[in-house]
């Protein structure tokens, strides 16, 4: 099963700075996509490849969004969803935000699940995350929001005895 993974991620990103870029933003991908031993006639990337040459900024962004999009594309399906938790985004930078965009609004990615958490009293209408959620209503993609207030020291109580 994991060479199918590794198979289908290494095809997706199409390029041995594509598997780099993953292993350097998600360690734990390092040992599935350089260190594993793989049967004869599988994909491997070398290990020993350099990092993408030096790209500005937004270029940089954009192949890592490029590559985290394809990447998500190829490992879940309608059998295998993901689902993907973010807590605290009134924290998050633009960038981050932006990710989280482009991966909600991707039409081919269809088994993904984003859920998030903010803390609303420390969000305003001219927030970068409001501004983020306006973008991706604008989309027409689908947002439920659900209010949570906070647990009361009777509830905590409670709850541990």
């Amino acid at each position: 099963d994991s060479n199918r993974i590794r198979k289908a991620i290494v095809e997706s990103v199409g390029s041995v700075n594509g598997c780099v870029i993953l292993a350097e933003s998600i360690p734990a991908l390092r040992r599935l996509l350089f260190e594993e031993q793989q049967p004869e006639g599988s994909q491997r990337v070398s290990s020993h490849s350099s990092s993408p040459k030096a790209a500005t900024t937004i270029e940089a962004q954009n192949r890592f969004q490029y590559v985290f999009r394809t990447f998500v594309r190829a490992i879940v399906s309608p059998l295998r969803p993901l689902v993907l938790f973010l807590d605290d985004l009134q924290w998050a930078d633009a960038a981050s935000l932006d990710l989280i965009r482009v991966m909600v609004t991707d039409s081919q990615t269809r088994s993904l699940l984003f859920l998030g958490c903010y803390r609303d009293n420390e969000v305003s209408d001219g927030h970068i995350f409001s501004t983020a959620v306006r973008h991706i209503q604008s989309q027409n993609i689908p947002i439920a929001n659900i209010h949570v207030d906070n647990i009361s020291r009777e509830d905590v109580r409670n709850f541990i005895l």
